[in-house]
């Protein structure tokens, strides 16, 4: 498959964004696939940012990974469904995720995240994100614990319908 022609956002410094064929599951494995081969401080992501009219995928040079999630404006959805914006309390989680293990973001919207990890996942990491994470979950309410999920799937999903 030959690489995605990446165009720079104008007003965005450090983005460049390509319109690729398929819907958002087949670009969100684009963007897994390019993950694994990134520049450093580079990150691919299919994403929805506010003023989109659909998913495109993203190329994305920044040292902070979390300027994906605050650019997206991830949680934001949740006021529609809950009534309160969940952005601020989901910034806050996933600071504390990628301090324990620096985050790969490869899905970003205001209605969800999904992200694989640079680390290795353990135990104990498991354990920290049953304790961290309590907004955008409900993908895991069969399950009753993030932690066991995350580690079998090697991914974390944040959703808000």
């Amino acid at each position: 498959m030959p690489s995605p022609e990446f165009i720079p956002i104008g007003d965005k410094p450090g983005w460049s964004r390509a319109d690729v064929a398929g819907d958002s599951h087949a670009v969100e494995e684009l963007a897994k696939t390019l993950n694994a081969k990134r520049p450093a401080h580079t990150y691919f992501v299919c994403g929805f940012l506010p003023d989109d009219a659909q998913h495109f995928l993203y190329c994305v040079e920044t040292r902070d990974p979390l300027d994906i999630v605050r650019a997206f404006q991830v949680g934001t959805h949740a006021e529609l469904s809950y009534g309160e914006d969940a952005h601020p309390a989901v910034l806050g989680q996933m600071a504390l995720v990628h301090a324990r293990n620096p985050i790969l973001p490869f899905f970003a919207d205001a209605a969800g995240l999904k992200c694989t990890f640079e680390q290795p996942l353990r135990e104990d990491f498991a354990e920290f994100l049953d304790s961290t994470i309590t907004e955008g979950v409900d993908v895991y309410a069969e399950e009753g614990y993030i932690g066991p999920v995350v580690m079998r799937e090697r991914l974390l999903h944040l959703w808000w319908d």
